[in-house]
């Protein structure tokens, strides 16, 4: 691969050097080299990722695998009940929604539309408003938190970022993340699926994390 293409989902935010994109090239080909130990360390002990599968797979989400799902995104295996209340309030809005989410995982709402029910549904937790999305949609979609982000400014900037997600990150995610994601699921595509990439990146990202603060 010559240099340049696998950069290309960067090519678009900004005017871009030679030799930055050299120094991108080189934080990716250490992120490849480290992507198939990066999989082993993804606990996959805390997440049950058939309940994943089943509800990406699915045509349309029933109640039960709504509650299921987003059970898995916010507490790995802990059941509905061990839930705080908070989380069991938010999942519980998400089910009053359930009819929207299966319209738009139908493709028969838009996402302007959608973003009412988003709201309602997570009012300050856009990971979640993501998250959702994902389930309905997963290649356009890709999942997304702090841990995947930080991996995606270092590969760009090679800082390492810290902090929370905040509104311009995440009004971000629907171009430059998104993008960047599936260039890498295109090149991979015949390796890795999707979740593999995006749990790599995830441990990356967190690998960063205790590199920052050590």
């Amino acid at each position: 691969m010559q240099i340049g293409e696998r950069d290309k989902e960067f090519r678009n935010l900004k005017k871009i050097s030679p030799a930055t994109i050299k120094m991108i090239n080189k934080r990716l080909e250490k992120f490849e080299i480290g992507l198939l130990e990066y999989l082993r360390q993804f606990d996959n002990e805390k997440y049950d990722l058939q309940v994943y599968f089943d509800a990406i797979n699915s045509h349309q989400l029933i109640s039960t695998k709504l509650r299921d799902i987003l059970c898995w995104k916010l507490a790995g295996k802990r059941k509905y009940a061990q839930l705080s209340k908070k989380h069991q309030s938010l999942i519980k809005r998400a089910i009053e929604k359930v009819h929207d989410i299966n319209l738009f995982k139908k493709s028969q709402m838009s996402l302007e539309d959608f973003q009412d029910t988003l709201k309602y549904i997570s009012p300050n937790g856009p990971v979640i408003q993501l998250f959702i999305c994902h389930i309905c949609n997963p290649e356009k979609f890709p999942l997304f938190d702090r841990h995947v982000y930080r991996a995606f400014q270092y590969f760009k900037t090679g800082r390492i970022q810290q902090g929370s997600l905040n509104k311009k990150i995440i009004d971000s995610y629907y171009d430059s993340y998104s993008r960047f994601f599936n260039s890498l699921h295109a090149r991979y595509r015949r390796l890795y699926s999707r979740k593999e990439i995006d749990s790599a990146l995830m441990v990356f990202g967190k690998e960063l994390s205790q590199r920052k603060n050590s």
